[in-house]
């Protein structure tokens, strides 16, 4: 048992001392983006204006004009201030981009190129992908899931037993040196062991979400199609209304916009009870034809497994407990911080003392 705990006990020092570096940066970036939301739009400075989606629709008509070759992909909310949005603009072989941030009664807030990308935007990529696409979301997923492992093997290591409860207390002030040192580290990571380990699991399971798919295989969503017939079909306001008539007391969360291909919008609306704070699951498909709903799929409806899906990034960023959730993710972040330089401490005074 005591050379198995000798061996569990250096794998632990050497996996911290390994990605130490990462798992910092992938931390600290974490903690940065919970709310980078609310601070993005606070740097916006404008009054509120309520959702008009026809004057939203006059808007976009002027911001991706017929014979311009420009093209509107959709049309997200901020996640910020209410009644704000994102529409993305790009040409039709989709290589110029542009993002465009306008509030509720279509007035432009906010213009921005792909090369002009945020500090918040910039710190989100990061913490996803390295801002190196699917190679460093592959990095991202596999060091979440080294952590997760050197979570549980430090949990292991560090339970008391029966009479070694006190153990789990701040050191006495007596303490000093590596007795204290230890001490802090192994008490402040117990109490905070089980969260971190569920919100990086949460992690990984996001990055490899499309395995997960498969996994669990949830009902799949069946996406309506229909050609187009109309010669002056309904625009975005007739389109967004149709869909909020079915959920009055709905938010619009995103508008995903017609192809020449397929001739319908997808409508997504975050209803009361979602786990998510602005990007509902609600949706609904209406013909760019007629305007005329063909389906209505309520978050309520949707089948366990894909809930489970669904429920990850809002757990993953505590959005799921709302404010105190958020909080709490923050917290886990700063734990994180602490326990790795409480350990560099620790294992540089050690290797100074041997």
């Amino acid at each position: 048992m005591g050379i198995a705990r000798s061996g569990l006990l250096g794998l632990h020092r050497w996996l911290s001392l390994s990605a130490m570096l990462f798992w910092v940066l992938q931390a600290a970036s974490g903690v940065l983006i919970v709310f980078h939301w609310e601070l993005e739009d606070a740097l916006i400075r404008a009054p509120h204006r309520p959702t008009d989606p026809a004057a939203i629709e006059a808007r976009l008509r002027e911001l991706a004009p017929p014979g311009s070759g420009l093209v509107i992909e959709s049309v997200w909310t901020s996640g910020g201030a209410s009644d704000r949005y994102d529409v993305y603009v790009e040409t039709p072989d989709g290589e110029a981009e542009r993002t465009i941030r306008i509030d509720g009664a279509g007035n432009v807030l906010r213009t921005l190129t792909p090369a002009e990308s945020g500090m918040f935007d910039t710190i989100v990529g990061f913490h996803h992908d390295l801002l190196a696409g699917e190679t460093g979301s592959w990095i991202v997923g596999l060091s979440g899931l080294l952590l997760a492992g050197n979570i549980g093997i430090a949990l292991f290591l560090a339970w008391p037993g029966r009479q070694r409860l006190r153990a789990l207390k701040p050191p006495p002030k007596t303490a000093r040196g590596i007795p204290g040192v230890y001490g802090w580290h192994r008490a402040i990571g117990f109490w905070g062991a089980l969260p971190a380990f569920a919100l990086s699991l949460a992690g990984v399971l996001l990055v490899f979400q499309d395995s997960a798919v498969q996994w669990l295989a949830p009902t799949s969503i069946a996406t309506p199609a229909e050609p187009w017939t109309a010669a002056s079909p309904p625009g975005f306001g007739k389109v967004v209304e149709a869909a909020m008539a079915l959920h009055p007391d709905a938010r619009l969360a995103d508008v995903s916009f017609p192809t020449a291909d397929s001739a319908v919008w997808r409508v997504r609306l975050r209803t009361d009870g979602e786990a998510r704070r602005a990007y509902g699951r609600t949706a609904v498909f209406v013909s760019g034809n007629s305007g005329q709903v063909l389906a209505n799929l309520p978050a309520s409806d949707t089948a366990p497994s894909r809930a489970f899906l669904d429920g990850l990034f809002p757990f993953h960023t505590g959005e799921i407990a709302g404010l105190p959730g958020r909080i709490a993710v923050v917290a886990t972040g700063a734990w994180l911080l602490t326990m790795t330089l409480l350990g560099f401490v620790l294992w540089k005074r050690r290797r100074r003392t041997r």
